[in-house]
């Protein structure tokens, strides 16, 4: 079994490899701020949450139990990281293609295309009031297969990009994490001036 250091150095140069694809595609956006809140959940008290700001759009959504919290200043992503280093969920903001949204433009638009990748599932998401579309990738990166689960959330003028990286062997357990970052997943009011 690989040290812990070893799989932080893993994820680091995962999620990069994940960045690098992307921050071209985020240069424009506004900066991002990340708040630490407390939601208050009907039946099950204070979770811990956070509330992402970015320009005037805030999302809030709960932290999973175990699961550390980040922000990627550079490329404007929060990371969240399983405590045992076997995953990890980024979201970020895209924006829309100038060509339109459809689904398959999005999917191209984050793949690195030295890095062939299977695509095994694509459904639509209903658990929110966006249109939302999920999709589930496998890629190797050196010894390890990648598992990647992507939901992308339409927005009215962006994309919200929601996406889980776990080595193979780790993917089922992280996808209760994923789920509920994506079912708390909140899109707030501006605060009034």
């Amino acid at each position: 079994m690989a040290s812990s250091h070893g799989i932080r150095w893993f994820w680091h140069g995962a999620i990069l490899s994940g960045i690098a694809a992307v921050s071209l595609l985020s240069a424009a956006e506004p900066s991002l701020e990340l708040v630490s809140v407390t939601r208050d959940v009907p039946e099950r008290g204070k979770l811990p949450a956070a509330t992402m700001v970015q320009g005037k759009e805030r999302n809030s959504f709960i932290v999973p139990a175990g699961w550390r919290l980040g922000l990627e200043t550079k490329s404007g992503a929060v990371l969240l990281q399983s405590s045992e280093y076997a995953g990890m969920i980024e979201i970020r903001r895209m924006p829309l293609p100038e060509n339109g949204a459809d689904w398959k433009t999005l999917r191209e638009q984050i793949s690195e295309p030295a890095k062939p990748q299977e695509v095994r599932e694509d459904y639509a998401w209903v658990g929110t009031p966006n249109r939302a579309q999920v999709f589930d990738t496998s890629e190797t990166m050196g010894s390890f297969k990648l598992h990647r689960r992507v939901c992308f959330m339409l927005r009215e003028d962006h994309v919200l990009v929601i996406s889980l990286l776990a080595r193979e062997q780790g993917f089922v357990s992280c996808l209760r994490a994923f789920e509920i970052v994506l079912a708390s997943l909140r899109q707030e009011q501006p605060a009034s001036p």
